[in-house]
């Protein structure tokens, strides 16, 4: 008498079912995971970046792809996933979504860049906002849900600083998730000459900075610098003559529309690593608006000071 291979019949009926899902749905269910116990007395928050995409096997169901910022609570009594921000959430803003890796959290990093290039429409925005507030002055600690009517009081609400309104809210909502904060100190400035011209680095955790019109800012790489040449430690004389860097080549200078996180001194553990920054120069007409996102402690600590 044969014997049933019923793991065989199991396998195929769980692959028929499975199969059935993707068509309908274009998504297979992803099992629960058992929440592991923390005995090893850990501290901190672990922070990652992941990727998610499934290759559906049945057309026409989409393929579905997602990028998280998730984090771990090390000294909870249990460690459970936590969702800091998926590029799903942000659907509703009608933007290509990038979220800066987890390096800036590296001990060797003190610059994270996003390289991306502004549209056109926001770029014309951009313009039109600086043509008609050369001298703009924004300072506010805001929640990035009130980003856009608090610009609008300053800066107006005509069709041609939406995109703009726009990608200040976005930039702005990014900062506070990936930092995991309800407010932020959002600058916003119009300037005809470099308001910081000498290399120097910032008492602060971290700033989100971009340019939308004009030159953005240079910076120095970390091993190349010596920091001895900062602030007094140049004698009298610019940066070019003072040892603080060998060469020009040395420079390095984002690009309009970059968008960066700057390290600073105050973060954990990178004392004397801080970014060494300054703005750009440029020949002839100078003429910028640029952007800076801070935590409010740094606007706390200024202020009070």
């Amino acid at each position: 008498m044969k014997q049933r291979n019923t793991p065989l019949f199991l396998s195929l009926g769980i692959l028929l079912i499975t199969t059935i899902i993707v068509a309908i749905f274009g998504v297979v269910p992803l099992p629960e995971y058992e929440i592991l116990e923390n005995e090893e007395g850990l501290k901190g928050k672990l922070i990652y970046h992941v990727q998610v995409q499934s290759q559906n096997l049945i057309p026409p169901a989409p393929d579905i792809m997602d990028e998280c910022i998730l984090s771990i609570d090390l000294e909870a009594n249990s460690f459970k996933e936590e969702k800091i921000i998926c590029s799903s959430d942000l659907y509703d803003m009608s933007y290509d979504i990038y979220f800066y890796d987890t390096e800036i959290y590296k001990d060797e990093i003190n610059i994270s860049i996003w390289k991306r290039q502004l549209s056109s429409s926001l770029e014309k925005s951009s313009e039109y906002v600086v043509n008609q507030n050369p001298s703009l002055e924004f300072s506010e600690v805001l929640q990035p849900k009130d980003v856009n009517q608090s610009l609008k009081s300053v800066i107006g609400s005509s069709n041609e600083i939406q995109p703009f309104l726009d990608d200040v809210s976005y930039l702005s909502f990014t900062f506070c998730k990936l930092f995991d904060q309800k407010k932020m100190w959002l600058r916003l400035d119009g300037i005809d000459h470099p308001m910081c011209p000498r290399f120097h680095t910032d008492k602060l955790k971290c700033r989100l900075v971009t340019t939308y019109v004009g030159p953005a800012t240079q910076w120095i790489p970390h091993h190349l610098v010596n920091r001895s040449k900062l602030g007094y430690g140049n004698e009298g004389k610019p940066d070019n003559e003072s040892g603080l860097f060998l060469s020009e080549n040395d420079i390095e200078q984002l690009d309009t529309g970059h968008v960066a996180l700057l390290k600073g001194e105050s973060w954990k553990g990178n004392d004397g690593a801080g970014i060494v920054h300054r703005s750009p120069y440029e020949e002839g007409n100078y003429q910028r608006l640029y952007m800076t996102i801070d935590f409010i402690e740094t606007y706390i600590n200024i202020y009070r000071n």
